[in-house]
């Protein structure tokens, strides 16, 4: 009875712990995160739960990043024509 019990709170409480997301950064804070990597940010477009970052890497090459704007997560680089 006590494993259906445990089960039940913790079927109960999933929902909720899935509904809470990390909560978006402030754009002053993703720059800053992205230029502690080492990058040079030269221009950002945000759209929606991610942006588009024109900057210069380690290497001194222009790329576009694309960072998911919750995290400050880099989840794709490319480079920047």
């Amino acid at each position: 009875m006590k494993t259906f019990t445990l089960a039940t709170v913790a079927l109960l409480l999933a929902p909720a712990a899935f509904a809470q997301t990390a909560a978006p950064q402030s754009l002053s804070a993703l720059i800053a995160g992205l230029e502690a990597k080492g990058y040079k940010v030269l221009d950002v477009d945000l759209e929606g739960s991610w942006m588009e970052v024109d900057a210069i890497n380690t290497d001194g090459r222009p790329v576009e990043l694309i960072v998911d704007a919750r995290t400050g997560e880099i989840t794709h680089e490319g480079v920047d024509d």
